[in-house]
C-alpha cells in the first residue's frame, strides 16, 4: 500500500534453477508441511493469528505493500460498535478479533508511538508492543503455525475509514539513516524477526493467492513451493524509486521494472496466430523507449495502473461497462465471455504472465455487485492511480490481488530481489526449503543497460541486509559465504545508482 516517486527504471533478471533436490537442500513432506492457509474474503486476504499467553484469536490482512505489523485493540474506539466505511460496508472490530493487552501475562506494551497511513486513506495509530505471536491456523490437518516469541508488533488503539481489521504488514522494513552514511532499521518487520529468532534461516517468503474463486491460498516463510507455479522462476532486483532530499533511500518497496504490458482485445488478437495484443509501451508516446515500475501489493483490492494506460483499457471495454460512483462494472453473466475476449499480459523481463480479465471481476464479495435494470453487474477492480494520496507519482504501476493471483511470487528480503513465475492452480505440494548455502541464486538472463552498472557495483555481486549491525554489510557470493569485506556508503551509493538510471 506504499507509493514512492517515480523514476523511469530498468533492471536485470536472474534464473532461478529448480531441476533437483540433491542441489538445493531438503524438501518437506506432508507431515511437515509449512503451508500457511490465506483466507479470501473477496477484497482482500486474511491470515489467522493468536497473540499473547493465554492466546487470543485474530484476523490480520495480508500485506506486501507494508511494513507495520498491528493489532486492533480492544481500547479502541470503533471495536465497540458497528460502523460503516464509504462503500456503505458494515464492520466491527470484533469479528476479526481484538487485542485485550492486560489478559496476555507476556505482554508489554511500550511508550513508543506508531501510525500507517494506505494507499486509500485509511490509517491507524497506537502504541508499539512485545507479545508473542502465533502466525497461522491452529486446527486442521496439514496446518503450519509459526511461534514468534516477544515479537513487536503496534496494538492499534484509532483507526480511520475502514479499518475494522489488523495488519501483518510483509513489507521492507523501514530504513533509518545514521550520520556515519549507513543505513539501519528503525523496526525490523515480521520476516526479519523469524529469521532473528531462528524460525526460518532466510528472510524470504513466498505466496499464492489461488483463483479468485477459491477459498484459501497460501504462505510459506522461509521456503517456497515448486508445484505452485510453471516453467522457471526469474528473479528480479528491486529498485529504488523514492527520491528525498537529493539521494536515494535504501529500496523501500517490493518494486521491480515492468518492461512490457500488453491488452488482447478482440480487435488485435487471432487465436491461430496467438497475436499478443496492445502493447501499451510501443502505442501510448509517454512510454515509448521507456520504463515504468511496478510495486506487489497483497493488500491492495484494486490494481491501480497510469491514468493514460487506464483510459485506453476502459475505452475498449466500453460496450461492455457501466461506471457508477467512480467505479467500472461489467454484466456478471457476462463476464467470463469478456474474460475470453480480453487479457493482460504483463511482462518481466522474460517471464511472461497472462491475467484472465475474469481475475480482475469481483464474484465473491457481495457489496462488489450492483442491480440496474433486474441485471447484475460485477465490479472490475482496476484504477487509475489518480487522487488517491499520491501526490506527483502517478506513472508507476500497483499489482493489486487481481494481477497477482496470476503469478507466484517470492519475495527474498536479504538480497532485495522478488522470483516470479506463472501461478499453477493445484493442491499439489513440493516445498523447499531456503538456506544460506543453498539459496535463490542465478545468472543473470534478461538484458542490462550498461548505463545501469556503475564500476562500483558488481552484477553478479547480491547485497544481503545484516541486521545486526548498520549497513549493508557482507555480499552474498553463490556459495553461501560472506565476503571480508564491509560495504559502508560508497557501496550502498553504488546499489543506489544501479537502481535509479533517470530517462530523462
Amino acid at each position: 500500500m506504499k507509493l514512492n516517486s517515480l523514476i523511469l527504471l530498468a533492471t536485470a533478471t536472474a534464473q532461478l534453477a529448480t531441476s533437483s533436490a540433491s542441489s538445493h537442500g531438503k524438501f518437506t513432506t506432508s507431515e511437515d508441511s509449512q503451508s500457511i492457509p490465506l483466507i479470501n474474503h473477496g477484497d482482500f486476504f486474511g491470515i489467522e493469528v493468536e497473540v499473547g499467553n493465554p492466546a487470543q484469536k485474530v484476523q490480520l490482512l495480508l500485506d506486501t505493500g507494508s511494513d507495520q505489523t498491528w493489532i486492533p485493540s480492544i481500547r479502541g474506539s470503533k471495536c465497540s460498535k458497528n460502523y460503516a466505511n464509504k462503500d456503505g460496508k458494515n464492520y466491527q472490530c470484533g469479528s476479526y478479533g481484538t487485542y485485550l493487552e492486560r489478559s496476555s501475562t507476556s505482554s508489554n506494551i511500550t511508550w513508543d508511538d506508531f501510525s500507517v497511513k494506505y494507499l486509500d486513506g485509511s490509517s491507524a495509530e497506537g502504541k508499539m508492543a512485545y507479545d508473542d505471536l502465533r502466525i497461522g491456523s491452529s486446527g486442521g490437518k496439514g496446518n503450519h503455525r509459526m511461534l514468534l516469541k516477544d515479537a513487536q508488533f503496534g496494538s492499534g488503539r484509532k483507526t480511520h475509514d475502514s479499518m475494522s481489521m489488523g495488519v501483518l504488514g510483509l513489507s521492507l522494513s523501514t530504513f533509518q539513516n545514521s550520520q556515519e552514511g549507513f543505513a539501519s532499521f528503525d523496526r525490523e518487520n515480521i520476516v526479519h524477526q523469524m529469521k532473528k529468532q531462528g524460525l526460518i534461516q532466510r528472510s524470504i517468503f513466498s505466496v499464492w493467492l489461488n483463483k479468485h474463486q477459491t477459498e484459501a491460498g497460501s504462505i510459506l516463510f522461509g521456503a517456497y513451493d515448486l508445484e505452485k507455479f510453471t516453467g522457471t522462476l526469474k528473479t528480479l532486483k528491486m529498485v529504488n524509486t523514492n527520491e528525498k532530499y537529493g539521494s536515494y533511500d535504501p529500496v523501500l518497496n517490493y518494486e521491480v521494472v515492468i518492461s512490457n504490458l500488453y491488452l488482447r482485445t478482440p480487435e488485435n488478437f487471432n487465436k491461430t496466430l496467438k497475436t499478443t495484443g496492445f502493447d501499451f509501451f510501443e502505442k501510448l508516446e509517454s512510454y515509448s523507449n521507456a520504463y515504468i515500475s511496478a510495486i506487489f501489493d497483497t493488500g491492495s483490492y484494486y490494481t491501480y495502473f497510469p491514468e493514460s494506460i487506464y483510459d485506453v483499457m476502459i475505452e475498449y471495454l466500453e460496450p461492455y461497462i457501466v461506471e457508477k460512483d467512480g467505479a467500472v462494472f461489467l454484466e456478471c453473466s457476462e463476464s467470463r465471455e469478456v474474460s475470453e475476449m480480453f487479457e493482460i499480459t504483463l511482462k518481466f523481463g522474460t517471464t511472461v504472465i497472462a491475467v484472465p480479465f475474469d481475475f480482475l471481476i469481483d464474484h465473491v464479495d457481495s457489496t462488489a455487485k450492483i442491480k440496474q435494470n433486474g441485471i447484475d453487474y460485477c465490479k472490475l477492480n482496476v484504477k487509475p492511480l489518480v487522487g488517491m494520496n499520491t501526490d506527483k507519482y502517478n506513472e508507476k504501476i500497483i499489482l493489486g490481488q487481481g494481477l497477482l493471483r496470476s503469478m507466484y511470487t517470492v519475495y527474498d528480503l536479504d538480497k532485495f530481489e522478488i522470483s516470479v513465475a506463472p501461478a499453477r492452480f493445484t493442491k499439489a505440494f513440493n516445498i523447499l526449503n531456503v538456506t544460506v548455502q543453498h539459496g535463490l541464486v542465478g545468472e543473470y538472463d534478461g538484458p542490462v543497460d550498461e548505463l545501469l552498472l556503475p564500476d562500483v557495483y558488481d552484477q553478479k555481486t547480491d547485497f544481503i541486509l545484516n541486521t545486526r549491525e548498520n549497513g549493508f554489510m557482507k555480499p552474498l557470493r553463490n556459495d553461501g559465504s560472506s565476503s571480508q569485506f564491509n560495504v559502508g556508503f560508497f557501496s550502498l551509493l553504488g546499489l543506489s545508482l544501479l537502481s535509479t538510471f533517470v530517462y530523462l
